[in-house]
């Protein structure tokens, strides 16, 4: 196996995209097409033999960068091959080459992908508590006992709770007790990874 990294070419656009709406996120390929060019040389691929076998990609919160999307192909049973590795790799350094100091990445809520992301040096910062079922009656002691804040999603309608976390493993606990408090259904990582200068 022979893995090369690259900016996606023209011609591998659509298998690309295939890609993202499998494992990612479920943009419509004209939008998918405009981030592509609004983020031109970010949209990254690993290819083996000729074939995408994994993708990374970038956008934007509150006017800043972050790791939008990871994923290696998991049909071919390629995880724990070190593909994520190199593209992380390889998307930092881009993003370091534009100037950036530090990106971010809000985590899937599973173990698995977590230990990617502290493995390759990322750090937690934050936990965000989404999917709130219903607010308890004592949601606004709970704000208060627990240091939250509140936001708006990345649609800017949907209520999330933020908190500051200074390690992983009293944010699992801390994750632990706020969705059961809340009623939360998703309570995410926040992790941060700070970039050597170029």
């Amino acid at each position: 196996m022979t893995i090369r990294i690259h900016q996606v070419k023209k011609e591998e656009l659509k298998e690309y995209y295939q890609m993202q709406i499998k494992y990612l996120d479920k943009d419509d390929f004209s939008e998918f097409l405009q981030n592509v060019d609004k983020y031109k040389g970010l949209y990254l691929c690993a290819v083996d033999n000729g074939k995408i076998v994994g993708v990374v990609y970038p956008g934007t919160y509150n006017g800043e960068m972050y790791l939008r999307g990871i994923c290696v192909d998991l049909s071919k049973k390629l995880n724990d091959k070190g593909i994520g590795s190199k593209l992380i790799k390889a998307f930092e350094k881009k993003m370091a080459q534009r100037g950036l100091e530090r990106i971010t990445v809000g985590s899937a809520e599973e173990p698995r992908a977590e230990n990617f992301y502290l493995k390759n040096g990322w750090q937690p910062t934050q936990l965000v508590v989404k999917k709130i079922e219903k607010l308890p009656s004592n949601y606004k002691e709970i704000i208060k006992k627990e240091n939250l804040s509140e936001d708006k999603d990345a649609d800017g309608k949907t209520l999330v709770l933020r908190t500051p976390v200074t390690d992983y493993e009293s944010g699992k606990i801390l994750r632990e007790r706020l969705e059961k408090e809340l009623n939360a259904k998703e309570c995410i990582f926040i992790l941060e990874k700070k970039l050597k200068k170029k």
